[in-house]
């Protein structure tokens, strides 16, 4: 949204009501001549709020003659309009625009005697009725004839920025650097270079770019030029519709603090033979158990115990012994204590930056992603140095490689923070997109206004180039896949192979939900085609509903901790899930039951069942333990975090979908450890049994058929009973999962000499005390006489 007044406008222009949040639809109109526009078409527009509607006339806006331009202004999310002649004898079908969320104004065409509303120029420059100088009847083949397109134009050289050899410019005041930018589109193209990397230096020089050889036929422009440390530079490009727009280098490693440019800076990746043993790294995925964070909110809170400097930051995240009030350990000392393998950072790939004022940045979970292969600001400790936040997220991944972590990043590659506005539609417009073939509209299957066509060459290319970047020169663990299900599956694949050539036993799973219909099913990275992509795990959302429920389009849905009868689905999940969707492998199954969107489970619970108490999370926590597959935890989740909205009346709101709430909501309370010992002492012992034993991990669907057993699941009966048996035969866990009371004599007649090993609750077998509701308990029974 952004803020304007009706005086900032024309007066032919004033919008319906003066206010904030008003938004624009500029319509531009190719008509052959202005004597036939006045008598052909003025616009009719009207808002969903109002019945009456309001004319607008067409202003010329092009010298030739052929375009006019017609604004109006709303702060409706919506308008609706129509062409008509000036008595309404001849009208236009009926035309209903949504309102772009990301840039100011939304832009559409129209075309003398084409009823087609196009979103984009280009398509609208292939109409046969289109008769200006600029008719192209391929402008807008990167969409239609994409394959084609990738035929001519993929390239597989490197691009972006390289320094000349065994120079460095983060230690040399001057040295030589190439510059390459594909934009096969693009007319012509001038490298800029500033007089520094502070935001708004003036510009030191131009040095046009050449498009040459066999690589100018693919669309790469290129330049050599003499740089200094830190040189900030950016690029002008001209398109076929005239038009000059500046943008970043989509390959930039850093930015200036606006993100408004790209900053020069030199690699160096980390020594391969680190890399290489990596003993934090997994032989065995389905022993991991990952701990999702976000960066700020893990130490913002005074109970981290981080000094106030460092709270929110990539440093304070790394900071080694603090404690809470009660003097037990938070941060980066918890996690380890826990025995959590891996943290998976919520995005810290550099977003788009919104201001509460001019030195405050919103709090945003970074869904919203703006550079790819720069590291986030907002968390380094001098913003203003676009240095920092690679020396200080370096630093953080170094440390908590040395304290025994694998450090996943949350990747975002299904959408761009604008279709509009972003590098890589100013670069190459229509191409990163997925747009209609006819009208150019984006499709929206992310909700979020558009979707990146990971399909297409040269976007497949950049995915996998970006991920290679962070795991070579960070030494990246492992990537999550925000809306995987929104990514072909063909680049899915070259995803993981070409980690596998770095390192097989580095992560990949994404959010395997069915969002978009651009992509043919069978193409589509999802869940349903979990075979189709060998070792890239999924978010097993099977699990999630059946342990604890959820919130599903409004509406609140019971899981079995809640009594819901969900045993049967329950059983399946503890064999593998691999009946409930078409995995090749456990480790392709990612079990959970909390992660950041949402309410937290606790939340949810108390939203479900109206009380707060802590067995029913408990029960649900062990269970997500005692899956086959990888494991997956929110932060909190284990100690009970809540996230409360409101105050005084409005105390007992929570948030659920808290992406861009203040600290208030978001802040880890480090206090609930302590006082949720209890609770956490439980996850503790359970990631324990995870990660170093056999039992919750094995290797193939083969092995679980072969080692588990469910005995009790009967749908709705409290009662879910399963037995594990090692590949040595000499040791069996029993494991009662109950939400009634069970008498233990019922579980435990064929396993005499059974003790328990584990328990979230505790009774008293001697005087006949049953198993207490919610409670999951480890039988252990040893067979001497096994072979």
């Amino acid at each position: 949204m952004v803020s304007v007044s009706a005086e900032a406008w024309p007066q032919s222009c004033v919008p319906w009501s003066d206010g904030e949040n008003i938004l624009t639809l500029r319509i531009h109109y190719h008509a052959s001549s202005r004597e036939d526009l006045d008598v052909r078409a003025s616009i009719w527009a009207w808002r969903d709020s109002e019945d009456e509607g309001k004319e607008f006339s067409f202003e010329q806006s092009h010298a030739s003659g052929f375009l006019y331009e017609a604004i109006i202004s709303s702060r409706d999310t919506h308008i609706n309009f129509l062409l008509k002649t000036p008595d309404f004898t001849h009208t236009s079908p009926d035309y209903r625009v949504k309102l772009r969320q990301d840039v100011p104004v939304t832009d559409v065409w129209l075309v003398e005697g084409d009823e087609t509303l196009y979103y984009s120029p280009r398509a609208a420059r292939t109409s046969p009725n289109y008769t200006a100088p600029d008719a192209d009847p391929h402008a807008f083949d990167m969409v239609r004839n994409a394959q084609s397109f990738d035929e001519t134009y993929a390239f597989d050289g490197w691009l972006g920025v390289r320094t000349g050899a065994g120079q460095n410019s983060d230690h040399n005041a001057h040295t030589t650097a190439h510059f390459r930018l594909w934009a096969p589109t693009a007319q012509d193209v001038d490298l800029l270079l500033f007089e520094s990397a502070e935001d708004g230096a003036p510009l030191e020089r131009i040095v046009p770019m050449r498009r040459e050889g066999e690589m100018g036929s693919k669309g790469v422009w290129e330049a050599s030029a003499q740089i200094r440390k830190n040189q900030a530079y950016a690029y002008s490009l001209q398109h076929t519709d005239g038009a000059r727009v500046r943008t970043v280098d989509p390959y930039a490693h850093a930015c200036t603090a606006d993100g408004m440019r790209g900053v020069v800076v030199a690699d160096a990746s980390p020594a391969s033979t680190a890399l290489s043993s990596a003993p934090w790294r997994l032989e065995n995925p389905n022993r991991a158990v990952i701990c999702e964070l976000h960066v700020r909110d893990f130490t913002i809170s005074h109970t981290s115990g981080v000094p106030r400097a460092l709270r929110g930051t990539y440093l304070g995240a790394c900071e080694r012994g603090t404690v809470n009030s009660f003097g037990d350990a938070t941060g980066l000392d918890y996690v380890v204590q826990q025995g959590f393998t891996h943290v998976q950072l919520m995005p810290v790939a550099r977003r788009v930056h919104h201001h509460l004022s001019a030195s405050t940045v919103q709090y945003n979970w970074g869904y919203d992603p703006l550079h790819y292969m720069v590291p986030e600001s907002v968390y380094a400790t001098d913003p203003s140095d676009p240095l920092a936040p690679r020396r200080e997220l370096k630093h953080l991944i170094a440390q908590f490689h040395e304290a025994g972590l694998g450090v996943v990043l949350d990747v975002v590659f299904n959408h761009t923070f604008s279709s509009a506005a972003h590098p890589f539609q100013l670069t190459v417009p229509d191409y990163f997109y997925r747009l209609d073939l006819v009208t150019g509209e984006p499709f929206d299957g992310s909700g979020c206004g558009n979707e990146v066509a990971s399909e297409r060459a040269m976007v497949r290319r950049y995915i996998v180039d970006t991920v290679l970047y962070w795991a070579r020169e960070y030494g990246v663990d492992g990537f999550r896949f925000d809306l995987m299900g929104l990514l072909d599956v063909e680049t899915m694949r070259q995803v993981r192979a070409r980690l596998d050539e770095i390192d097989p036993r580095i992560l990949v799973y994404g959010e395997g939900w069915d969002m978009g219909t651009a992509l043919a099913p069978a193409q589509r990275a999802m869940k349903a085609n979990a075979g189709l992509v060998p070792r890239v795990g999924f978010f097993n959302d099977d699990v999630r509903d059946a342990v604890k429920g959820g919130e599903v389009f409004g509406e609140l849905k019971r899981g079995f901790v809640s009594g819901a009868p969900t045993e049967g689905v329950l059983a399946k999940c503890v064999l593998g899930s691999d009946e409930l969707s078409e995995y090749s492998t456990p480790s392709q199954v990612v079990n959970y039951i909390d992660a950041h969107d949402n309410y937290t489970l606790r939340d949810l619970l108390t939203a479900v069942d109206g009380s707060d108490g802590p067995e029913k999370r408990e029960l649900a926590n062990a269970l997500n333990l005692v899956m086959q597959g990888v494991c997956f935890m929110h932060l909190g989740q284990e100690f009970g975090r809540t996230k409360v909205v409101g105050s005084g009346e409005d105390a007992q709101k929570r948030a659920m979908n808290s992406y861009n709430a203040p600290d208030s909501v978001n802040r880890i309370n480090w206090d609930l450890v302590s006082e949720n010992e209890h609770s956490v002492d439980l996850v503790r012992q359970l990631i324990q049994m995870k990660t170093a034993g056999e039992f919750f991990s094995f290797e193939s669907f083969e092995d679980i058929r072969a080692h588990v057993y469910v005995w009790s699941a009967l749908d709705g009966t409290g009662i879910l009973g399963f037995d594990v048996t090692n590949t040595r035969r000499d040791t069996t866990y029993r494991i009662v999962a109950t939400t009634v009371d069970v008498p233990e004599e019922n579980v435990l007649k064929d396993m005499p000499d059974a003790r328990v090993i584990f328990t979230n609750n505790s009774w008293d077998a001697q005087k006949n005390e049953s198993i207490p509701p919610c409670s999951l308990v480890i039988f252990e029974e040893t067979h001497k006489n096994s072979f």
